[in-house]
């Protein structure tokens, strides 16, 4: 089966995109080669045929080893939107740590991603054929979407002018709070857990 990240898609629609606009860049953070049992990034790099200046990679060493939050801000700080269009997520950390840098996000209107972007463009899954396709995936026992290249191409222009409104970073900051660990903390756990023992009390009475 496909990349679940569809890394595939997103690179031919970056080169759609950076054809036109030959001074952006894609930043990279990911493994760039199979031996994981991954997707040989580099070789579908020369496959599509983009350009070197159009990319940039996260040092393999430090991705494999891991980076720190402050790096990981730091990252995300530098870029203008990320560019997340899986074909399904349970969560999506990404689009949370995103947001939480004020940093607008492109991602697939399907599963987990639709309920967690508040700042940026979701791919639309409703149109099959132009906007892209689902699959079956048998190990999951469940579909995945497939965004086109052109779908996505067409989206990054969109997420790069909502870069440029003022309200973007606060609006992506305080919907990302909702999911710091002392504001789930406080507004979800302890309320939880204060009804489930009142609900324990009042049966033992």
């Amino acid at each position: 089966h496909p990349s679940r990240k569809n890394i595939e898609p997103l690179l031919r629609g970056w080169k759609l995109y950076h054809d036109q606009h030959p001074d952006s860049v894609l930043w990279l953070h990911t493994l760039i080669d199979a031996d994981r049992g991954g997707i040989n990034v580099t070789e579908l790099i020369r496959t599509i045929g983009l350009p070197s200046g159009s990319l940039a990679f996260t040092d393999q060493f430090a991705y494999f080893r891991g980076l720190s939050e402050a790096r990981m801000a730091q990252l995300y700080w530098a870029a203008d939107a990320l560019l997340i269009p899986s074909g399904g997520e349970g969560f999506c950390v990404p689009i949370i740590e995103a947001q939480s840098c004020g940093i607008p996000v492109l991602a697939t209107q399907y599963t987990a991603m639709r309920d967690h972007v508040a700042a940026g463009v979701l791919l639309k899954t409703d149109d099959p054929g132009r906007s892209g396709d689902f699959y079956y995936v048998n190990n999951y026992g469940g579909e995945w979407f497939r965004p086109t290249a052109e779908a996505i191409a067409q989206a990054i222009p969109v997420v790069r002018q909502i870069t440029e409104d003022p309200k973007t970073a606060e609006t992506a900051r305080t919907f990302a709070l909702r999911f710091d660990h002392q504001y789930v903390r406080e507004h979800y756990w302890k309320p939880g857990l204060q009804r489930i023992q009142t609900i324990i009390e009042g049966g033992l009475r």
